[in-house]
């Protein structure tokens, strides 16, 4: 994650909504730690379906 603070999902890729075939696993909203993972500054868990698309934003 680029930098700490509470993340919320924008966009999931796998809703229900847009195909009944979907999954629809649910993405979930996450707050990113100071801490450097995978050469990035800060990290989260994330909940990810397979081929699925998220899109997390952050409220400033």
């Amino acid at each position: 994650m680029p930098r700490a603070g509470k993340w919320r999902v924008r966009f999931n890729s796998d809703w229900q909504g847009y195909a009944a075939d979907f999954g629809n696993h649910l993405g979930y909203d996450t707050t990113a730690s100071n801490g450097p993972r995978d050469a990035t500054p800060c990290h989260a868990n994330v909940g990810i379906g397979s081929h699925t698309i998220l899109v997390l934003l952050q409220d400033n």
